[in-house]
């Protein structure tokens, strides 16, 4: 197939080529012509020659040309009739492929044409025998959201369609007091939806422990190893001051370690005494002290001898 494209395309650039030539050819031949036409005599000829000239204006014409354009003969293949023939037959077969081309146009846009009015009809049918059956599927609000409803169909149409304001919290408010453990605070808790959030912060409680009961501790055991416990006896004597911090005696025992710590000081006096006269009296009481600027406990244990 693409062989004999060749051979066609080759022989139509053959004739286009002589045609071409044969234009080129007519050109020229005309040019001399016209340039004949517009030959003058000299101005110094002889009125009687000049006056022959245009009295046969064919036989001088004649003679130009035969001057300017010497006769030139033409090839039978490339005369008129064979140029006609096939100016014709290229013109026709030009004419025909267009004709066949503006056909095959025509033709699909019939058919163009032909399937969007078949497409608008479908639709137009689809549209009129359809109606939409809806299932509606609602979601209640919540505090933060609106309520809505989901309408869908079983061709695939669906839509949102929002119906209610959300509801917005509503919260309960619970005081919770501080402790010695714990800071207070102020919980906000929705009835709705649980959310909760806590502020307003208390510091805790100081961690304040009986301090009559650790100093009866101590003056106990005093009593015990035989010492007088009344402050009005002591003659002169001494001191003894232990500090106590409270976070230490909460995380050893709290109370019990307050009172185990008490007699301990007391016992240093009273080994402190036995080093004495044992004919001699000695006196020693204690005294327990919160200071609640510096959340500690003082100790102060004091001995000598009695009066």
């Amino acid at each position: 197939m693409h062989s004999a494209v060749l051979r066609n395309g080759g022989g139509r650039l053959k004739k286009l080529l002589f045609l071409y030539l044969l234009m080129c050819f007519v050109l020229l031949l005309s040019a001399c012509k016209a340039g004949a036409h517009y030959i003058i005599e000299p101005m110094n000829s002889e009125p009687s020659e000049t006056a022959a000239a245009f009295s046969s204006p064919q036989s001088t014409v004649k003679d130009r040309e035969s001057e300017n354009c010497p006769a030139t003969s033409v090839p039978e293949e490339f005369s008129d009739s064979s140029f006609s023939d096939l100016a014709g037959s290229d013109v026709s077969a030009s004419e025909a492929t267009h004709d066949s081309d503006v056909q095959v146009s025509e033709s699909v846009s019939e058919k163009l044409s032909t399937n969007e009015s078949d497409v608008q009809a479908s639709e137009q049918d689809t549209e009129t025998l359809h109606a939409h059956d809806y299932r509606v599927q609602v979601f209640a609000p919540t505090c933060e959201s609106a309520g809505y409803a989901v309408c869908s169909c079983d061709c695939g149409e669906t839509y949102i369609e929002e119906r209610e304001a959300p509801l917005g919290h509503s919260y309960i408010e619970t005081v919770i007091l501080p402790t010695a453990d714990s800071e207070g605070y102020t919980e906000h808790a929705c009835e709705i939806c649980g959310q909760s959030y806590v502020d307003n912060f208390t510091p805790r409680l100081p961690r304040v422990y009986d301090t009559g009961e650790a100093a009866s501790v101590g003056n106990a055991y005093a009593s015990a190893c035989g010492f007088s416990n009344d402050p009005a006896l002591l003659l002169d004597g001494a001191s003894t001051v232990c500090t106590m911090p409270a976070e230490m005696l909460h995380q050893s025992g709290g109370q019990s370690a307050l009172n185990s710590a008490v007699v301990r000081e007391v016992n240093a006096a009273v080994m402190l005494l036995a080093q004495e006269d044992p004919n001699l009296g000695y006196v020693i009481f204690c005294e327990v002290a919160y200071s609640a600027a510096e959340d500690t406990y003082l100790i102060t244990v004091f001995y000598g001898a009695e009066r």
